[in-house]
C-alpha cells in the first residue's frame, strides 16, 4: 500500500476543551533501576481540568490537513508524484479563510520550488520564535494515509494545556512533572522536547533542554538520571528510550533552527547513547540503561518501545555513522521476532531472538509495548519501510475488528484482555499504525483519538506526539520541502 501525496488544505471545525480529570497510580518498576514506564489508571472522557497555574502561553494558526490517497495496489510507488483532484488542482486556505487553488511558483524555504507540475503553494502561517516550519505544516506524508477527523486546533489546545498543567519550574529552567508532578521521568523530558521543537515554541524546548543538562549522570553512562526531581535524584541510572527521544527533540530543533547548535547538542546526545547499541549476533540492539556506569539488558532482555526508527535514520544523516541506519532495520527484524503472527500484538520486554518477557519482565502488549506502533509506524510514513507497513496493517486490523471503543491497555499476545482501561496512550498509538492501513480504518482511530481526553500524565505526553503525527505536523525538511 502506497500513497500519492496531494497536499491539500481544508478548513475543519472548531476542537472541545482537551482535559479531563482522572487518577492515576504510580509507576510500577522499570528493570534495573526499580521502578516502571507505565501509569495503570486511565481517565475519563467527559469532565474538564483545572488547568492550575500557567507556565507559559503560546498562540498558533488553526488550519487542518486534507487526506492523502492509497494507490490500492499494495506497491510502493515514488512518494513524492501528485495526483490531480476533482478539479485537477490542490485548494488550500487563504488567510481570510477563503480557498483557491495553488499557482506560479514558490519557494518551500529549502531550495525547491512548488508549481502546478510539482505541486500546490502551500501557506506558511508566521513562526512564533524564528523557527523554519512554523506550526501547523499540515503536510501529507509520502506514504500512507492522512484523516481529516482531526484539525491542527485540536493539537494546539492539547499542547497549551498539557504545558500548562505539567511544565514546572524548577531554578531558570523547566521541569516535566508527572503524577506526582514533583517527580520527573526521562521518557517524559524526551516526550516533552520532541513536542516543543515541533509546535516551534524555542523558550520551553531550551528551559527544558537546561534541566535535562542538569540530570546527566556517571551512573547513567552520561545520559540522564531516569527518574529525578528539582533537588536531585530519585534513581541515576539511565533509561535509553528518553535520551533516544531528547536526541530526537534536538533533531527537530536543528531543523527549525539551523544556526542554534543543535545539531551539536543532538550529536552529544547520540555520542552517549552509542554506548547501549550492542551486536546480538549481527542484529543490532539496545541496552535498556545503565546502572553503576555500565549498560544492562541487551540481548537477552530489550525493549521495543525503546527503538525509534524514523529517527534512527535521520542520526545516521546527522552524524555520518550508519550503524543507526543498521539500528533502524533490525528494529524490525526484533519487533518481528516477538510478534503474534495472527494480532501482530508485541510484548513490553523480549529478547533480540523473540522470546517473549524477559525474567521478571512483562511478556504481554502494556504500557511499554502501546508505544511500538506510533514509533514503529512513522518509520512507514516518513520513509516508506515495508516491515512497518505490514505490521502496522496486521496490528491495525486486529484491533480494528476488536472494536475501536473497545480497545484496552494491556493484552496477551494471542489477544486475551488483559488490561482495563481505555485511554489515548493506546488508541493513539495505534491511529498512528492506522495510517498504514485504509482510510476507513485509519479515520476510525483518529476520530477516537480525538475524542478520548484522558488526562494522566502518559496519555498527556504522549498525546502530544501522536496527535502531532496524525495530523500531518510530525515532518522531515525533506517531507515539507516537497
Amino acid at each position: 500500500m502506497a500513497a500519492v501525496a496531494m497536499w491539500a488544505m481544508a478548513c475543519g471545525g472548531p476542537s472541545p476543551s482537551v482535559w479531563t480529570s482522572a487518577s492515576s497510580e504510580d509507576d510500577g518498576e522499570r528493570p534495573g533501576t526499580g521502578s516502571d514506564d507505565g501509569p495503570s489508571e486511565s481517565g475519563d472522557s467527559d469532565a474538564e481540568l483545572d488547568t492550575g497555574s500557567d507556565v507559559h502561553t503560546s498562540r498558533g494558526i488553526a488550519t487542518t490537513g486534507g487526506r492523502g490517497s492509497t494507490s490500492g495496489s499494495g506497491t510502493t510507488t515514488s512518494p513524492w508524484s501528485t495526483t490531480s483532484g476533482s478539479g485537477g488542482k490542490d485548494t488550500e486556505v487563504a488567510d481570510d479563510g477563503t480557498s483557491g487553488t495553488s499557482g506560479g511558483t514558490t519557494d518551500t524555504g529549502d531550495g525547491a520550488s512548488a508549481d502546478e507540475t510539482t505541486g500546490p503553494v502551500r501557506e506558511s502561517p508566521p513562526p512564533l520564535h524564528g523557527e523554519r516550519y512554523p506550526f501547523p505544516q499540515n503536510i501529507d506524508y509520502p506514504y500512507g494515509v492522512r484523516s481529516s477527523e482531526i484539525d491542527s486546533d485540536h493539537v494546539r489546545r492539547w499542547y497549551d494545556d498539557w504545558s500548562q498543567k505539567y511544565l514546572q519550574a524548577c531554578n531558570d529552567n523547566l521541569r516535566p512533572g508527572v503524577d506526582p508532578l514533583s517527580t520527573s521521568l526521562v521518557e517524559a523530558q524526551g516526550f516533552a522536547m520532541i513536542a516543543a521543537a515541533y509546535m516551534g515554541d524555542k523558550p520551553v524546548l531550551d528551559r527544558l533542554y537546561g534541566y535535562y543538562q542538569a540530570k546527566l549522570t556517571q551512573a547513567g553512562c552520561g545520559l540522564m538520571g531516569w527518574k529525578n526531581n528539582c533537588g536531585g535524584f530519585e534513581d541515576q541510572g539511565s533509561a535509553t528510550d528518553g535520551d533516544i527521544d531528547v536526541a530526537s527533540g534536538l533533531l527537530v530543533a536543528h531543523w527549525q533552527w539551523p544556526n542554534d547548535g543543535y545539531d551539536e547538542k543532538a550529536r552529544a546526545v547520540l555520542s552517549a547513547l552509542k554506548r547501549v547499541i550492542v551486536d546480538c549476533g549481527g542484529t543490532l540492539a539496545l541496552h535498556p540503561g545503565c546502572s553503576g556506569g555500565r549498560p544492562w539488558g541487551g540481548c537477552d532482555e530489550t525493549d521495543a518501545s525503546y527503538y525509534s526508527p524514523a529517527f534512527f535514520r535521520h542520526f545516521a544523516e546527522l552524524t555520518g555513522d550508519d550503524t543507526w541506519a543498521k539500528l533502524a532495520d533490525d528494529t524490525h527484524v526484533i519487533r518481528d521476532a516477538a510478534a503474534h503472527p495472527s494480532t501482530g500484538l508485541v510484548p513490553d520486554w523480549q529478547s533480540v531472538g523473540g522470546r517473549a518477557g524477559a525474567g521478571s519482565r512483562k511478556g504481554y502488549y502494556s504500557f511499554d509495548a502501546i508505544r511500538v506502533p506510533f514509533k514503529h509506524g512513522l518509520d512507514y510514513l516518513w520513509h516508506g519501510n515495508e516491515r512497518a507497513r505490514a505490521w502496522c496493517e496486521k496490528i491495525s486490523s486486529w484491533a480494528h475488528g476488536v472494536g475501536v471503543g473497545n480497545i484496552r491497555d494491556g493484552y496477551y499476545l494471542d489477544g486475551g484482555v488483559e488490561g482495563r482501561n481505555h485511554n489515548l496512550a493506546t488508541v493513539g498509538s495505534l491511529a498512528v499504525c492506522a495510517m498504514a492501513n485504509t482510510q476507513e480504518i485509519a479515520d476510525a482511530f483518529v476520530a477516537e483519538s480525538v475524542r478520548l481526553r484522558d488526562d494522566f500524565w502518559y496519555s498527556g505526553y504522549l498525546g502530544n506526539l501522536y496527535l502531532l503525527a496524525i495530523s500531518g505536523n510530525m515532518w522531515t525538511p525533506e517531507i515539507v520541502g516537497h
